[in-house]
């Protein structure tokens, strides 16, 4: 199934940019809602997926409804931690992406490590 080309919406509130996204076979990232519309719309998603893992810039859990093409909060996985979405990272990475260094990962803040994978995802 292709999503629509329409704008993505939030509901019942908006994720804070930059968005990470778990396809199942690839991490994708979006800095903004027009970046994150396009990016959905280019997915081929199967029929009988109902929703897609999203992680916001301050590390909370999303969801996507492909079938509503919608971003909602009201998912069970509320909270990620850097171990989490750098383990992420590494499973959803092509082979020629670079690692993503857990050095002095205890200095960093949360929101950090989503930005600098945000940036590796580039």
């Amino acid at each position: 199934m292709n999503t629509t080309s329409s704008a993505v919406r939030f509901w019942p509130r908006r994720p804070r940019f930059p968005l990470l996204i778990d396809t199942g076979t690839e991490l994708i990232s979006a800095r903004t809602s027009a970046e994150c519309t396009k990016r959905l719309s280019r997915l081929r998603i199967p029929a009988d997926l109902r929703y897609l893992p999203v992680i916001d810039g301050m590390a909370e859990g999303f969801g996507y409804y492909p079938e509503q093409h919608v971003i909602s909060s009201m998912v069970l996985k509320r909270r990620w931690n850097k171990p989490e979405i750098i383990k992420l990272y590494h499973a959803r990475k092509s082979p020629d992406a670079p690692e993503y260094s857990t050095k002095s990962l205890g200095n960093k803040r949360l929101e950090q490590v989503v930005a600098e994978i945000v940036e590796l995802l580039r």
